[in-house]
């Protein structure tokens, strides 16, 4: 182990330095230098991190040495005894007598050692992460996940512009204020590092020269079509490992990632995860913490000129300084810092009022141990219910307790944060966040940003904290689902996308709970169905509105998890998934319409005349014996370019269908989308009025023509030129395209003169080196006929100018 010792030496010393100095780092400013600003990495994880890649390195080498699996690794190999070893030497979790001594105290420990007596390390600062499941490397120990076959998973770019769509989905009650919160106490409780480089500088990974790339990297690849980057030719996003951490022993095994904060709920994202952090933050007089005021005497975190995590010209107030490095994150995270800071500095004055005796160190413990606890009486007393529900809370024993104290204790239960938490969590707050910022002044909404535009500027609250916070209050947060705004996966951070780290680190197991959650929605829509089917022939109006809301609702969730994976499936599974998607739709769609029809015509209605029966009968089998022929209607799966055929299609055979109703035609519409389009309709109910606005949101955006026109464009420009002349399917391949496109064009109102001197060398570009050559030599002799013509032509007219001349 020496000499992996050695060699990761060798790259700390040498190779980073090397890549420093030869510019190959990020630049303070650039959009992924602020997603690196979220792992910011302490010193403490840069060296605790140093060790774990030794045992990494060793555990490779010990896996290659005895060829052992994947499984073998991963529950075999932490089983080894490291004792007497290098990396029990330079392990910094010491035991027994080595270990720190621990007494029980009135005040936390910053670093929450000594938290758990019989356990000192236990939810401390700078441990690993827990896990529910193994990790899942494709190698056993740290190299990036592969499919069941061993090959390549898609990309997370393609994975993430598949999954997470832009939908307007307010919540019924939660505020922008729950959403900071979450985000306040979730940053209290973990921090997970970015890999850092040479003296802590963030690591660059794309765009670099063969040879001076840096062993942390893994960047993620972008496809050519990718339908945003694609447009700025962008081919890479930047994506750093995050930092690695031993094992409590320091023994082999899988890699593992670093918590740098305590996973105690103990207001460290105030004061710090360690003492030398908290120092910086006193004031170290009458127990206040270091704070600023504005102006008009608003209290607030004390500034931060040093700082380069945060956007700020030199006309900006500068940014903030707390306990935890993303205060300036966003607003609703400075206006959370900014009010505990408050808070302590409130409890320490009265505290000082009421014991004068107190010194600045017992004030300052005493206010800090309050506010610990208010921010664990909020968390469990008001927010954990209203973002799990009473109905879970009291399931899971999460309620306080009416009178005295808490007596359940467990010094046997380990409580450190688990991998999948601290990997999802804050992504899955952000899906909560709406695309734009708003404050309220004075009792009108105004709109302060989008979340690009207010993201690590934090300086509003210089000026406007109040209506920021009463904002913050009054706005509706998003449910917290699959749908992220767009500003959240495209324009955030300009090349950065905040979902697609979630997927690419591979630690959670989604696609297997997507999977999960797909099998128990089919099964209950299975036993919906035929609940309803039973009891058809005797529903009340009622009865059949709550069964077609019920199945409605899972179909809209079925649909949504569909489109989940539906465009990621490989080529050899695509067939089978498509045909029960199709199925399953038709069974839903086909029992929805028979409830409609119960709700419009439910039994028990008084008794009508035989010439009411007879026109009614008329009616109801004109839109029931009415189905139209499978095969006349194409899917649309959200692809651009295919939406005018099928609109043509749809349009003439259901659209203008007097026979059916606006209620009938949704239904077909929804049965006919799939993909992304069919997520675009999943929060629609299908209702009359609903009907027209599905079709009007399916054509702004898909049918947009602008967008249509650039489409056809691009497929031009990219079209894929045939090499050989006797390669006859693909220059029939070819013509076919061209006439595709060229016809395409034509429909929607581009003449052939708009763009032929592009199209003209886009053609050359295509076509084989021999016949491009016949057909310029065949133009030549055209061009050389004609003119010889003219001439011949030119001279006889001349000739007979001249006989008249002589007459």
């Amino acid at each position: 182990m020496a000499g992996l010792d050695a060699a990761q030496q060798h790259i700390w010393n040498i190779t980073e330095p090397v890549l420093f100095q030869s510019g190959v780092a990020m630049r303070p400013g650039q959009p992924p230098w602020f997603l690196g600003a979220m792992g910011k990495t302490k010193v403490v994880s840069k060296n605790i991190s140093a060790l774990a890649l030794i045992t990494e390195e060793a555990s490779r080498n010990l896996a290659r040495q005895l060829n052992l699996s994947p499984r073998d690794v991963t529950f075999g190999l932490t089983k080894v005894d490291v004792r007497g070893t290098l990396a029990q030497a330079l392990c910094p979790y010491k035991t027994g007598r080595f270990a720190p001594p621990c007494s029980a105290e009135r005040f936390r420990r910053y670093d929450g050692y000594c938290n758990n007596l019989q356990n000192p390390y236990w939810g401390s600062a700078n441990l690993r992460y827990l896990r529910f499941l193994p990790p899942n490397y494709a190698d056993g120990i740290s190299s990036i996940r592969a499919d069941s076959r061993g090959r390549p998973l898609p990309s997370a770019r393609t994975v993430s512009a598949s999954m997470f769509l832009d939908q307007d989905r307010p919540h019924d009650h939660a505020s922008m204020m729950t959403v900071a919160w979450g985000k306040f106490v979730f940053h209290d409780m973990a921090h997970t590092a970015q890999s850092a480089g040479f003296e802590g500088s963030r690591i660059k990974c794309c765009d670099v020269a063969e040879g001076f790339e840096h062993p942390e990297c893994m960047p993620i690849d972008i496809a050519a079509q990718d339908p945003y980057y694609g447009r700025f030719g962008q081919r890479c996003l930047e994506y750093v490992r995050s930092s690695a951490a031993p094992r409590e022993t320091c023994g082999l095994g899988p890699r593992e990632q670093n918590n740098q904060v305590t996973s105690f709920l103990d207001g460290s994202t105030i004061y710090g995860s360690s003492e030398a952090e908290a120092k910086f933050l006193r004031a170290f007089e009458a127990g206040q913490l270091l704070s600023q005021r504005t102006p008009a005497g608003e209290e607030l975190p004390p500034a931060d000129l040093a700082t380069l995590d945060c956007r700020r010209s030199a006309q900006d107030p500068p940014c903030f300084s707390s306990g935890d490095p993303r205060v300036n994150a966003d607003l609703g995270l400075a206006l959370m810092h900014s009010v505990w800071l408050r808070e302590h500095n409130r409890v320490a004055r009265s505290l000082q009022g009421l014991n004068p005796q107190w010194d600045d160190e017992r004030t300052f413990q005493e206010a800090r141990r309050i506010v610990g606890a208010e921010m664990q009486f909020i968390t469990y007393n008001e927010f954990l219910p209203a973002l799990l529900g009473p109905e879970v809370v009291e399931r899971f024993g999460l309620r306080l307790e009416n009178q005295g104290y808490f007596r359940g204790y467990d010094a046997r239960r380990l409580p450190g944060v688990t991998n999948v938490m601290a990997a999802a969590g804050t992504w899955a707050l952000t899906s909560a966040s709406p695309a734009q910022v708003e404050l309220f002044d004075p009792a009108r909404f105004q709109r302060l940003g989008s979340l690009p535009e207010t993201a690590f500027r934090p300086q509003e609250l210089y000026s406007r904290l109040k209506q920021i916070a009463a904002g913050a209050l009054m706005q509706h947060a998003q449910k917290m689902d699959n749908f992220f705004s767009r500003h959240v996966t495209q324009d955030m951070f300009a090349s950065s996308n905040r979902a697609i780290p979630v997927i690419h680190n591979g630690t959670g197991t989604t696609m297997e709970h997507i999977c999960k959650k797909r099998k128990v929605l089919r099964t209950q829509v299975t036993k919906l169905i035929k609940e309803c089917l039973e009891r058809l022939d005797r529903l009340t109006q009622s009865d059949a509105s709550v069964l077609h809301a019920r199945l409605m609702s899972l179909h809209a969730e079925l649909n949504a998890v569909n489109s989940r994976f539906e465009e990621i499936l490989d080529d050899d599974q695509a067939e089978t998934e498509y045909e029960q998607i199709f199925e399953y739709n038709d069974r839903i769609v086909t029992v929805l319409a028979k409830l409609q029809q119960c709700i419009s015509n439910p039994t028990g209605n008084p008794p009508t005349t035989q010439h009411e029966n007879n026109a009614a009968q008329a009616t109801t089998t004109s839109k029931i014996r009415l189905k139209l022929p499978r095969l006349e209607l194409t899917r649309f799966s959200g692809r651009r370019h295919d939406w005018q055929p099928f609109w043509e299609v749809f349009e003439q055979v259901v659209d203008k269908n007097e026979e059916l109703s606006s209620v009938d035609k949704f239904h077909y519409l929804r049965a006919s989308v799939t993909g992304d389009a069919a997520a675009a309709l999943a929060g629609l109910p299908p209702t009359a009025r609903c009907y027209s606005d599905a079709v009007e949101l399916l054509k702004k955006r898909f049918g947009n023509e602008e967008l249509l026109i650039q489409e056809h464009m691009k497929k031009l420009i990219d079209i894929q030129p045939v090499r050989s002349s006797d390669d006859v399917r693909g220059l029939r391949r070819l013509y076919d395209t061209l006439a595709a496109h060229i016809k395409g064009l034509e429909t929607l109102g581009q003449k052939h003169d708009s763009y032929s001197s592009l199209l003209m060398p886009i053609v050359q570009r295509a076509l084989p080196t021999d016949i491009l050559l016949d057909y310029s030599r065949q133009c030549l002799i055209a061009t050389t006929s004609s003119s010889d013509e003219d001439e011949e032509s030119t001279t006889d007219d001349a000739s007979e100018s001249s006989n008249e001349t002589k007459k």
